[in-house]
């Protein structure tokens, strides 16, 4: 029967054969994209239909199940349809053109959740953009941060395995926008190293509430909220366990960061994180990788014509004229070394980098 089933797909399909249901499990955890459409007999020895695609589901929620059965297996298949674990059985003995009829139809509804995931997720991450793009202009310096926390919490999440890594990186990016609603006066004096007045330190002591407002209606972002709030310091209860290492994970970006922000070098900065007892030791370990993995960085001072892409400014970059085109902590972008070259003739050079 599966030769039989092989023949009829092959022609049109990429087309992967298992001889039972663990075999089939090991092969849907062997590979790095998920099947469109699993297709199971109910009667196999060790696990039955039901079960293999249960298990299946687990594995690859997005896959499209269909379950072959035969007349006596009638009730237990309606049964699976009814509990939502299959998207379609096929009685045997199947005629072929109803057989490739069905698979057309699972292949069609697989691209139609795949397309509307992405096209969700590709809307969600143009509104946390978007939003990105407002901190830029309010706050440049922040924004520089933000960009390098993102970077690392998508490091820390790849190297901890966690199972939906992007939640993390747009809780990263969500961190700072609260910071939109910061007065004037308050990121002056902030930036100044001024003591703020109490009113002052309130506003930005409510930055991460104010994050949180901002994203909360949007759709799926439930637990991208949940990681701001855990490491915000706004959520007291624990999480699940991967939102609970997410919220962790963040919580070591940003506080890496800002201690790089603040002139430190990157094991003065895992020290600092280290000592704040927040993190999770797992977070920690990933954190220690990721550093002991960069080159050893210094602090360099080249004209701006000389600057890389890759390399970090440890200060504000302003034009004479004292307008602000890099903040403190932006890595340099090829896009920047090539408007680079029209700013040359109006800067205070030289400027200092890490490299």
């Amino acid at each position: 029967m599966l030769e039989a089933l092989e023949l009829n797909l092959e022609a049109s399909y990429d087309v992967s054969v298992a001889t039972s249901g663990r075999e089939g499990l090991d092969l849907i955890a062997s590979r790095a994209e998920p099947f469109a459409v699993i297709i199971s007999d109910m009667r196999m020895p060790a696990m039955n239909g039901v079960e293999f695609l249960s298990k299946a589901r687990q594995a690859t929620p997005e896959s499209v199940r269909v379950l072959l059965t035969g007349h006596a297996d009638f009730d237990a298949a309606i049964g699976a349809v009814n509990e939502g674990n299959i998207f379609r059985f096929l009685t045997k003995p199947c005629p072929s053109e109803r057989f490739m009829s069905a698979i057309r139809a699972a292949v069609e509804q697989y691209d139609l959740v795949v397309g509307q995931r992405v096209l969700l997720e590709q809307t969600l991450q143009g509104c946390i953009d978007a939003l990105g793009e407002v901190l830029a202009l309010v706050d440049p310096e922040c924004f520089g941060q933000a960009k390098q926390i993102r970077q690392l919490a998508d490091e820390l999440a790849r190297t901890l395995e966690l199972p939906q890594a992007w939640q993390v990186v747009t809780a990263a990016g969500v961190y700072y926008l609260g910071r939109v609603s910061l007065p004037r006066d308050v990121l002056a004096a902030e930036r100044a190293g001024h003591s703020l007045s109490p009113p002052q330190q309130a506003a930005l002591d409510n930055v991460t509430r104010v994050s949180v407002s901002l994203v909360s209606h949007i759709p799926r972002l439930e637990n991208v909220v949940a990681i701001v709030e855990r490491a915000g310091g706004l959520r007291h209860t624990a999480l699940a366990e991967d939102l609970e290492l997410a919220a962790s994970a963040l919580r070591a970006a940003v506080g890496y960061v800002g201690a790089l922000s603040d002139d430190r070098g990157p094991k003065q900065a895992l020290a600092e994180v280290s000592a704040g007892g927040q993190i999770a030791p797992q977070v920690l370990q990933a954190l220690e990788r990721y550093v002991g993995a960069q080159p050893h960085a210094e602090v360099r001072s080249l004209p701006l014509s000389e600057v890389q892409p890759g390399m970090v400014f440890v200060h504000d970059v302003r034009m004479a004229s004292g307008l602000l085109i890099a903040a403190k902590g932006y890595v340099v972008t090829q896009t920047f070394v090539q408007r680079a070259r029209n700013y040359a003739v109006r800067m205070a050079e030289p400027v200092r980098v890490l490299v």
